[in-house]
């Protein structure tokens, strides 16, 4: 039996054995933090879907993330204006460096862009 895998086995099948998987390493991108200059807007084709558990955020028809109601309420204000991580945690009091890696997230889901 040949079986290609990612992250952990446990909890699988338990006649299964080590030998017959093949691990495949995630590579995973090194995440830079944005800076809090930098002018960004919220993407145009992002749609959120409110669901029970959370709300997804959409991309041009692709899914990218559950957000919180919370950050949904904050992209919708600020779609369609321009905004720096600076103004963000001045007006709303959050820790610059807790925003800098969170828009860097939103910024690789493509949920932000930055401002041509």
């Amino acid at each position: 039996m040949d079986c290609k895998h990612y992250g952990k086995i446990d909890g699988m099948d338990p006649y299964a054995t080590s030998k017959d998987f093949a691990y495949i390493p995630q590579e995973r991108e090194k995440l830079i933090p944005l800076d809090p200059e930098v002018k960004l807007v919220v993407n145009s084709a992002l749609c959120l879907r409110t669901e029970k558990f959370g709300t997804a955020s959409i991309v041009e028809g692709s899914f990218k993330s559950i957000i919180t109601p919370d950050t949904a309420r904050l992209l919708e204000e600020l779609r369609g204006k321009t905004f720096t991580l600076s103004f963000i945690s001045s007006e709303y009091g959050i820790e610059l460096d807790t925003l800098r890696n969170f828009f860097a997230n939103l910024h690789k889901q493509k949920v932000i862009c930055l401002y041509e």
